[in-house]
């Protein structure tokens, strides 16, 4: 009998582990819609609300969140954030009933404790200047004490509402993968798995209706950054996952910082460097190519 309990278990726990994650290559193009206006010259979030895009700035930057064209990649409309502080805001998020602000940068590796603003779409669309969020703070499980600034694991520039549940995603500059956390009704962030990416995932998007998970990055070869998008088909079933990659070697120099699907197309968004000015684009992916096990060559 020992032995069929043996066996049993074996059973299980082959059954419980991950299978190796493999990415289907693609063929991508962008196609410039606009640059954006000076006032979101590092834009680092971007959704889609009220049919008009939406968008907030990198750290350090005024509490705001900034309406924008889509055409002519000028400033619609601009809301101070009460009783918020842009320490590191780094991607947007939403759901039917909310808009979330991760304020989840962590470059330096100087910071435990992170923030997620939550704001009422409804808010948004009132004739007033502010709108005042509730605060969500969460840690992570297995941070330690010391960090070295651009060389450790726990910065985040990801964040995903899947399921009513917050997902992030790292940007490891140490290992160059990406953790994908999901955060505990405690504020703790757990680790589910890790993503081989071969890069620095900056922004990500979840579409209910797909089921399907959008994150865009680059990767920096000698401070030159080469951006590429990732996508998860039949996200929330996990061993039934479909990676695709598709790199853009149109946008090389950018640091394309945003993403947004809205079902037909998909918008992505890069901050001001030495390269380009701020833009909007759109991105075809299509001509699935090969399979390649783990890599971003």
């Amino acid at each position: 009998m020992k032995y069929v309990h043996l066996i049993g278990l074996i059973l299980i726990v082959v059954a419980c582990k991950e299978r190796p994650i493999e990415f289907v290559h693609a063929t991508a193009k962008a196609e410039l819609i606009t640059h954006l206006d000076n006032t979101v010259n590092e834009t680092s979030g971007l959704i889609k609300f009220n049919n008009t895009l939406w968008t907030i700035n990198d750290s350090d930057k005024p509490n705001e969140i900034y309406q924008i064209s889509d055409s002519t990649g000028g400033v619609l409309k601009t809301l101070k954030i009460n009783n918020a502080k842009n320490i590191d805001w780094e991607d947007l998020a939403q759901d039917e009933d909310f808009i979330y602000i991760s304020d989840t940068g962590n470059n330096y590796g100087n910071r435990s404790s992170y923030s997620i603003y939550v704001i009422y779409k409804n808010d948004l669309i009132q004739n007033t200047s502010s709108v005042t969020p509730i605060e969500l703070k969460y840690r992570y499980q297995n941070q330690p004490k010391i960090l070295v600034p651009y060389s450790h694991d726990f910065d985040c520039e990801a964040l995903a509402v899947v399921n009513n549940e917050m997902i992030l995603f790292s940007k490891n500059w140490l290992s160059n993968n990406s953790n994908q956390y999901k955060i505990n009704k405690f504020g703790v962030a757990k680790k589910i798995r890790t993503i081989p990416i071969n890069g620095l995932i900056t922004g990500a998007d979840y579409s209910s209706v797909e089921d399907k998970l959008f994150l865009i990055g680059y990767k920096s070869i000698n401070m030159v950054f080469f951006p590429f998008i990732v996508t998860i088909d039949h996200f929330s079933k996990p061993r039934k996952q479909i990676y695709t990659l598709a790199k853009l070697p149109e946008l090389r120099g950018l640091q394309t910082e945003s993403i947004f699907y809205d079902g037909e197309s998909i918008l992505i968004s890069n901050e001001e460097n030495e390269v380009g000015k701020q833009a909007l684009y759109k991105i075809t992916i299509s001509n699935n190519l090969t399979n390649s096990p783990n890599k971003n060559d």
